[in-house]
């Protein structure tokens, strides 16, 4: 994601920072999401 962003020409710094921030409350969404499955006994298959 960072080589994604570091590359991406016509990006400035205050859209670059809004997707590392979005990126970063995604990332946790997901954690989340998996911890849940976890404690639900999702099987693996099911999940991504």
């Amino acid at each position: 994601m960072e080589t994604y962003l570091r590359n991406r020409e016509g990006l400035n710094d205050t859209r670059r920072e809004e997707l590392e921030q979005k990126h970063v409350e995604l990332e946790a969404r997901l954690n989340a999401l998996e911890r849940e499955a976890n404690r639900d006994s999702v099987p693996r298959a099911w999940r991504r």
